[in-house]
């Protein structure tokens, strides 16, 4: 297994999980239980790389108001290039 190969499924694994947790407190605010911090979704979807992040708020509807997501997003998505483009030199 090559580096590259390690790199995409933690990359891949990473986009799921932050994917999931936006779900999950998505049911959790319509059903008025105890919520995800919004610092805990913030630093998932700037390290993750904004995917699965910007995949969820759409999908559920979720935070789509809140500008800070979506600039984190997108400055997450910046940061995934740089890196991708450091990696293949």
């Amino acid at each position: 297994m090559t580096l590259v190969t390690i790199g995409w499924g933690i990359f891949i694994l990473e986009n799921l999980v932050t994917f999931s947790l936006f779900g999950l407190d998505k049911y959790k605010a319509v059903h008025h239980r105890y919520r995800i911090p919004e610092k805990v979704l913030l630093w998932l979807a700037f390290f993750s790389g904004g995917v699965g992040s910007f995949l969820a708020r759409h999908l559920f509807h979720h935070k789509t108001r809140k500008y800070y997501f979506t600039i984190v997003d997108v400055v997450g998505w910046i940061a995934l290039v740089i890196v991708i483009f450091w990696l293949r030199k």
